[in-house]
C-alpha cells in the first residue's frame, strides 16, 4: 500500500478511536492536558559509510524471500498527532489532536542538530465536557531543547463541561474551597457553568538523552482568560485560579531506559511537578511520582506504526494556601499517543 493510503488510514482509525473513547468517559479534560505525545529526546545513530569498494549483495534466488522494505524516514511534511488520556481521581478524560506541517532545519548527524524542525499547525483538545481549538508553532532549534507556544479557544458546555465555582469564591477571609468531594457535587446537581476561555501556554523544554539514560525539564507558562469573576476550577491543569492570572509548571523528570532497541523502548522515570499561580489564588501544589513509557512494537501494527502508552502514578505532597483533600493522594493517569507523517 501506498503512503498515501496509509496516511489516510491512520487518520481515520485515530479519529475513530477518539470518538469511541471521548463519547463513552465522562469527566473533565485530562489534567496532563498539553501537546500530545510525550517524545523521548533523539539519540539516533548516523548510518554507517559504505566503502564504494565492498561487494554487492547476492541478488535473491528462486524460492527466497525479498528483503523486507525500508522505511524511509520524512522529515518535512504533514504530521499527525494524537493522543487519548484517562485520569483517577476526579475522574477524568480527553482527546489531544496536531494536524501541521513540518519542515527539517538540518541535515547534519552531529548530536546538537539531527533531527532539528520548525512546525506549525492547528491543536484541538476535546471530550464530552468541552473543547479547545487552536493554533501552535513548535521548534526544535537544537535536538537538546524543545520549543512550543500555542493559543487555545476554550468553550464549556455546561453541566458536563462545567467550570466549578466555590460557594465562599467571593470570600475575602477564607481560601475559596475546591475540594474533589465540592466538585463532584456541584457537576451531580447540575450547578456548573457555561464558560468561554483563552488559554495562552508556552512551553520551554530543555531535554537530554545520553545512552539509555534520559533527563527533562519540562517548564512552562500559562494564561488563562475567562468571562468568570472571582475564582474558579480549570480543569486543563486541574488548578483553581480567576481570570487572567498567570501560572508556572515545572516537571524535571529523570529516567532510564531497560528496553531500547530498533522495535520498541521502555523508560522508567521519575518526575517531579511544581504548580505556582502568580495571581489572585496564589496556589501552589507539589507533586512526586514516576513515568513509564512504552512503545508499541513496530512490528505489531503497520496502522499504528509510531504508538506508545504513558503510564503517570504522581503523589501529592503539598498545596496551598489552604491545603484540601487532594494533599496526601495518589493520582494515576494512562495514555495511549500516536503519531505519523514527518518525524
Amino acid at each position: 500500500m501506498t503512503q498515501g493510503p496509509k496516511t489516510a488510514l491512520r487518520a481515520l482509525l485515530a479519529l475513530a478511536l477518539a470518538a469511541t473513547f471521548t463519547t463513552t468517559t465522562a469527566g473533565s479534560a485530562w489534567a496532563q492536558g498539553d501537546s500530545p505525545t510525550e517524545e523521548l529526546p533523539t539519540n539516533k545513530k548516523p548510518p554507517a559509510d559504505t566503502p564504494a569498494d565492498a561487494p554487492m549483495a547476492d541478488a535473491p534466488t528462486a524460492g527466497e524471500e525479498e528483503p523486507a522494505e525500508v522505511k524511509e524516514d520524512i522529515k518535512t511534511g504533514m504530521r499527525y498527532a494524537a493522543s487519548l488520556g484517562l485520569r483517577l481521581r476526579p475522574l477524568a478524560s480527553g482527546l489531544f489532536l496536531d494536524i501541521g506541517h513540518r519542515w527539517q532545519l538540518s541535515d547534519s548527524d552531529s548530536l546538537l542538530l539531527k533531527d532539528t524542525y520548525f512546525e506549525t499547525g492547528l491543536s484541538l483538545a476535546a471530550n464530552p465536557a468541552n473543547v479547545w481549538l487552536g493554533a501552535y508553532v513548535e521548534a526544535v532549534p537544537l535536538a537538546i531543547l524543545r520549543i512550543r507556544a500555542q493559543v487555545n479557544y476554550q468553550r464549556h458546555f455546561g453541566n458536563l463541561g462545567f467550570v466549578f465555582v466555590p460557594d465562599n469564591a467571593s470570600a475575602t477571609d477564607e481560601a475559596p474551597n475546591w475540594d474533589v468531594e465540592d466538585i463532584n457535587f456541584s457537576q451531580a446537581n447540575d450547578l456548573g457553568r457555561v464558560s468561554n476561555a483563552l488559554l495562552a501556554q508556552l512551553e520551554i523544554t530543555p531535554r537530554v538523552r545520553l545512552g539509555r539514560f534520559v533527563t527533562i525539564l519540562d517548564s512552562r507558562v500559562a494564561m488563562h482568560i475567562s468571562d468568570i469573576e472571582g475564582a474558579y476550577h480549570t480543569n486543563r491543569f486541574d488548578v483553581l485560579t480567576e481570570s487572567g492570572d498567570l501560572f508556572m509548571v515545572l516537571r524535571p523528570t529523570i529516567g532510564y531506559l531497560p528496553i531500547q532497541n530498533d522495535d520498541t523502548y521502555l523508560l522508567t522515570a521519575l518526575r517531579y511537578e511544581r504548580i505556582q499561580n502568580f495571581g489572585a489564588t496564589q496556589m501552589t501544589r507539589d507533586s512526586v511520582g514516576a513515568v513509564f513509557l512504552w512503545g508499541v512494537p513496530k512490528s505489531w501494527d503497520w496502522v499504528m506504526e509510531n504508538s506508545q502508552f504513558a503510564l503517570l502514578a504522581m503523589y501529592v505532597l503539598d498545596e496551598g494556601p489552604t491545603p484540601t483533600d487532594r494533599v496526601g493522594t495518589p493520582v494515576l493517569s494512562i495514555r495511549y499517543s500516536t503519531r505519523f507523517g514527518a518525524n
